[in-house]
């Protein structure tokens, strides 16, 4: 009888800086998956030329990469265990050698159209709408104020909501394209526009999970007493 796992796979001293410089090209591929705006911030950069807050930035997701088992990206993935009388060193915490991407069905809309974020709704003097913290891994509520730019996006939306870069910036003629280029940053990064449409905007964080191909084992001390056999069971995997 068998039964699911999750493993971090991060195997290497997070507080180790060697270490850390050793893997900073497999930690900037697993952040580029996870956080867009913080891959473009550090990509070209070596561990010891980030910000403190970039580093703060990066320290968080080696933690999750190194402890939490929760699959995300490519910090923690799944794998099948069996019951054994003694633990192997196959359980052990994954080799980047012992797993492969899986490629999940993509929800992006490579279009090149954007939309006005669905969730923007009055608030205050301003507008409030939801976006997700990609660091924190959590929906929260952001606010901006009213002014030309909401107003000239809301106008835009009203006539036509599919949105693209040439349509919103013609909007502008006064703005130089530099500050265009700000413009059009700022209203992707902070989310008030989107190129997920609807119920499938929630749906954009991972397109590739992991799976551990190595098989695992799980000493059976530790399986539930109650436990038996049967066509159909649900089992909290052990962390």
């Amino acid at each position: 009888m068998s039964l699911l796992f999750r493993s971090p796979l991060i195997n290497f001293d997070i507080h180790d800086f060697e270490a850390i410089q050793k893997h900073w090209p497999e930690i900037l591929e697993r952040i580029q998956l996870s956080s867009q705006d913080l891959f473009k911030s550090i990509h070209k950069k070596l561990p010891d030329q980030l910000s403190d807050k970039e580093q703060k930035s990066v320290y968080k997701y080696l933690i999750r990469g190194r402890y939490r088992p929760t699959p995300f990206g490519k910090w923690a993935g799944v794998g099948i265990a069996n019951w054994e009388n003694e633990l192997n060193e196959s359980s052990e915490i994954p080799s980047a050698s012992s797993v492969e991407e899986v490629q999940i069905k993509e929800y992006k809309d490579n279009s090149g159209f954007y939309w006005l974020n669905p969730s923007i709704q009055p608030w205050s003097d301003g507008w409030r709408f939801w976006n997700f913290d990609r660091e924190k891994e959590e929906w929260r509520y952001s606010k901006v104020q009213d002014g030309p730019l909401i107003q000239k996006l809301k106008e835009l939306a009203f006539h036509d909501p599919e949105l693209d870069q040439a349509r919103v910036l013609r909007a502008f003629p006064d703005v130089s394209f530099h500050d265009k280029e700000i413009i059009w940053d700022y209203l992707l990064e902070s989310q008030l526009l989107v190129n997920y449409h609807s119920d499938l905007w929630s749906k954009q964080l991972s397109e590739t999970s992991i799976f551990i191909k190595n098989q695992a084992t799980v000493p059976l001390v530790h399986m539930p007493i109650k436990l038996t056999p049967c066509r159909r069971w649900k089992l909290t995997p052990l962390s």
